[in-house]
């Protein structure tokens, strides 16, 4: 058993619920680095992410700071995309491309964030 994975974890954890990252920004890109194929990443960066949303999710609508409207919207697009994406995109991606691909979807999401008015 690979012990190393729980204080990621935690790490996983404290990033996430400061700056709601975590499956794509931390999760995929160590588990690549673990030796999972991409395919592996990101399945299991979504299972890791079934208990870091939950949890998130619960501390934070305590506090009364989630935007229902907006995640319920957000998330019924979101259903569709990754239905479009698993069914017809994912199974014609090859490594290569996937590791530069998501490169820069992050490079893209930092200069969003840096550059925001």
């Amino acid at each position: 058993m690979n012990l190393i994975l729980i204080p990621v974890g935690l790490l996983i954890g404290v990033f996430t619920a400061l700056a709601g990252v975590g499956g794509g920004i931390v999760v995929v890109p160590f588990l690549l680095w673990w030796g999972l194929s991409k395919d592996a990443a990101v399945a299991t960066s979504f299972f890791n992410m079934v208990f870091v949303v939950a949890t998130s999710l619960f501390f934070y609508g305590v506090k009364g700071q989630v935007d229902w409207k907006t995640g319920l919207l957000l998330g019924v697009g979101s259903i569709v995309g990754v239905y479009l994406a698993v069914t017809f995109l994912q199974p014609h991606i090859n490594e290569k491309f996937f590791r530069y691909f998501f490169a820069g979807v992050l490079l893209l999401m930092a200069a969003l964030v840096i550059y925001k008015k």
